[in-house]
């Protein structure tokens, strides 16, 4: 488990709450110069309004990106303050401009995280318009207002991230390397005997998923700089950064190709030494890849190492000892993989210590990978274009579901909040407005999927009591303004902080921030808050509710996730078995590949496999009755993850089989079988729920191959291996062996059949329980409950 102390280091040294200062900053300083220089409560909190619209959007990442979406989102968070403040004197016409704005808003998901960002933005601000009713005159005041905050904070934060450039890039870095090492961490159980298989791979899928996202975060940074190098004279510090990400990608790639068939592994050696030794030796390198994340995120050398050369000696003594027990020939599968993991060891530790020569500024002065042009693909983006909008205007569309349910439950809210109100007029209580707490714990919890909504209701229920009860305790300690702006300074630090990683924590503080920020709008009893928290209740009630109408299950879209993997594995395959020539007189040695089509082709399957984990598990937070094939699918998701990791493993010693038309034949027409199965998979998972596949969409027979077919590989094979220069680990034996490569295709026939029949079972019905033979055993990890 991980030391809490280097949990809080993780926090500081990553772009959390750098991001969290710079957000809260942008946010604060127009009230605290409205209230304390020039006594403008409201228009300070206006302006703070414009300023919070904005802060919504600014994520990390590109900043030109960032200015655009910025700008985009001041300028619709101002129409929106100005149409709802307008419409408070009117009260039909605000309902009308509210839903109105809730439908349109809600339809910007169809653009992508970053439109579904500006479009809450912009509801927010809607929310916290509609509290009081205004004039126009004063709506048009507030609304300038508004825009001067919102430009306010653009400035503010593009300038102080354009002097912080290379921050930015380090803690984006730095937050990737934590992934990684939790990452290293995860896979540490697998080789304890005494842990649950199925327990390891529920831990392991969901940190691979959040690995890829935080990859693709820092690569987004740190690449479209390296792209940017002059290459006559570069920037030491960027090559040094874009040389750290590479070599942290190549360890990821090291540690997936270290998958193992683990029960064959724990039935040869049980708890034996060398399974301890390996457990021990990735603990250490995770612990060593979060001392290099912080020393980068820092900025500073890394101040204490941890080395796993203890763990590889006595690795290499245990493998001595069980040569001499026969071990290789009692049990030939288990020795390759033995031999596998202490090789991969060795790479992952090298890799590691280069990483630590780099954050010395010892490492490498050129980068690692060419830059000619070629880092463009690897490089997100999202385009925002009318036509996304119009598509999406179709009752099939989830994005079209999300705006109308929104817009649905908003209007229940405010008819509650009326006869609230309405009633408590009749019975001659002083209870404040609640329509727009009720809207706006509505729009907060609110997501286009069930499960994200139905966990973020809980949590912003509990968030928003325990918000409140703090509010309370505050307000009752003291009235003084300038320790209520202290108090709003601190929950707003830790709101933007927390947000990224701990809704429940980031839900609090937010709610203090908001709470305080009415406050000086409209000063209150603390019966106030009380009601705050009953407004909070009603909205979690009402969108527990109104979840079930016109909903967008996973199953409409997983088969489409899950066919985008199997391709993206197939791609993957295409290109390890396609590797580039090597110039002329350079030996044929089990290399790992450095060029850019198979970084891309590694990108793009890990990329997918992370969409299909994440909709798999938010398919299993559905209700039961929604859930499609979930036994299939999740041996789907293994497998996957496994031939993932056997191609990768197999990538170095296709270096030595040498391109395509070098191949012996019988390799293949092996290849070429493995490839034609992947291909029906894909054409297998086309489609929804909403039945089996059509009769004339049955599937070509399945391609003929086993292992009758691979002593013919092994033996065309043969004068490669006799050509292999020795290992330079272990020079008693070649780099090269037959052995090796053959487990490898092996394990690759045994998943690819595995994927296709899971496929056809998937098509074939997908409501049906999975009922597989004992041959076919595999490690569940559907999540427990």
């Amino acid at each position: 488990m991980e030391n809490p102390r280097a949990g809080i280091r993780k926090f500081i040294y990553g772009h959390y709450l750098t991001n969290g200062l710079r957000q809260s900053i942008g946010i604060l300083l127009p009230p605290f110069i409205g209230i304390g220089v020039f006594d403008q409560p409201v228009m300070g909190m206006a302006a703070a309004f414009g300023a919070l619209c904005v802060s919504v959007i600014d994520q990390p990442g590109p900043l030109q990106h960032r200015l655009n979406g910025m700008l985009g989102c001041a300028l619709l968070g101002t129409l929106a303050a100005l149409i709802t403040g307008v419409a408070t004197s009117w009260p039909a016409l605000l309902l009308f401009a509210v839903l109105a704005q809730t439908f349109f808003f809600g339809m910007f998901s169809a653009f992508g995280r970053k439109g579904g960002l500006i479009g809450f933005a912009c509801l927010l601000l809607m929310t916290l318009t509609m509290h009081a009713s205004v004039t126009p005159t004063v709506a048009a005041w507030h609304a300038l207002a508004t825009l001067g905050g919102s430009l306010w904070y653009t400035a503010f934060s593009v300038t102080v991230s354009h002097l912080a450039r290379l921050r930015d890039e380090r803690q984006a870095l730095a937050v990737a390397l934590f992934a990684t090492a939790d990452y290293i961490r995860a896979k540490a159980p697998f080789y304890d005997a005494g842990l649950d298989l199925q327990s390891s791979y529920r831990s392991l899928i969901p940190a691979q998923s959040a690995l890829a996202e935080q990859q693709q975060a820092a690569r987004d940074l740190i690449l479209r700089e390296v792209s940017r190098i002059d290459r006559d004279n570069p920037d030491p510090r960027r090559v040094q950064l874009g040389n750290i990400f590479l070599d942290m990608v190549d360890l990821q790639e090291t540690m997936l190709a270290t998958y193992t068939d683990y029960d064959v592994l724990r039935r040869a050696l049980g708890d034996a030494d060398l399974m301890l030794f390996a457990r021990d030796a990735l603990v250490k390198l995770a612990r060593e890849l979060d001392n290099i994340g912080m020393a980068v995120g820092g900025g500073r050398p890394v101040n204490r190492s941890t080395s796993i050369k203890a763990e590889l000696r006595a690795l290499e003594y245990e493998t001595v000892l069980l040569k001499r027990k026969d071990f290789p020939q009692a049990s030939p599968e288990a020795w390759v993989v033995v031999v596998q993991i202490l090789r991969r060891l060795r790479t992952a530790a090298r890799l590691v210590e280069r990483m630590r020569a780099h954050v010395r500024g010892a490492g490498s002065t050129e980068l690692l990978l060419g830059t000619e042009g070629s880092l463009t693909p690897f490089i997100s983006r999202e385009a925002i274009s009318l036509s996304r909008f119009t598509s999406n205007l179709k009752l099939s569309s989830p994005h079209l579901r999300y705006a109308i349910r929104l817009s649905l439950t908003v209007s229940a809210g405010l008819a509650f909040a009326w006869l609230l109100d309405h009633g408590a007029r009749l019975l001659q209580l002083d209870f404040g407005g609640h329509g727009y707490w009720i809207v706006l714990t509505i729009l907060v919890i609110m997501k286009p999927g069930f499960a994200l909504s139905s966990q973020r209701n809980q949590r912003r229920l509990l968030g928003t009591i325990i918000g409140c009860a703090l509010t309370a305790a505050v307000m009752a300690a003291t009235q003084s303004p300038k320790a209520l702006l202290a108090v709003m300074l601190v929950a707003s630090i830790l709101n933007n902080s927390f947000q990224p990683i701990n809704y429940l924590v980031s839900a609090i503080f937010n709610t203090m921030l908001v709470l305080l920020s009415f406050h000086f709008l409209a000063p209150g009893s603390l019966m106030v808050v009380g009601e705050r928290a009953l407004d909070a209740l009603v909205g979690s009630l009402l969108v527990w509710a109104f979840s079930y109408v016109l909903p967008h299950w996973e199953n409409r879209s997983i088969l489409s996730l899950a066919r985008a993997s199997v391709a993206a594995n197939r791609r993957l395959l295409q290109v390890c078995r396609q590797p580039p020539p090597l110039p002329e007189g350079q030996a044929r040695t089990p290399e790992p590949r450095n060029d850019v089509t198979w970084r891309l082709a590694r990108r793009n399957a890990h990329t997918a496999f992370a969409n299909f984990a994440d909709a798999f598990y938010r398919m299993m937070a559905e209700p039961k009755s929604k859930r499609i094939a979930t036994g299939y699918l999740n041996d789907l998701l293994v497998q996957n993850h496994m031939l993932a990791a056997q191609i990768s493993s197999t990538m170095p010693l296709f270096r030595v089989v040498g391109p395509e038309d070098e191949q012996p034949a019988e390799l293949r027409r092996l290849l070429d079988a493995m490839d034609e199965s992947l291909r029906q998979a894909e054409t297998l998972l086309v489609g929804t729920s909403a039945g089996p596949a059509p009769a004339d969409a049955a599937p070509a027979p399945a391609p003929e191959f086993g292992p009758e077919l691979l002593p013919p590989v092994a033996k065309a094979l043969e004068p490669l291996a006799a050509l292999s220069p020795p290992n330079p680990d272990d020079p008693a034996v070649p780099a090269f062996e037959t052995a090796h490569l053959t487990h490898q295709l092996r394990q690759m026939m045994r998943t690819v059949q595995r994927v296709r029949e899971d496929a056809y079972a998937v098509q074939a019905s997908p409501g049906t329980t999975p009922a597989f033979s004992a041959q076919r055993a595999e490690p569940i990890i559907v999540p427990q409950g």
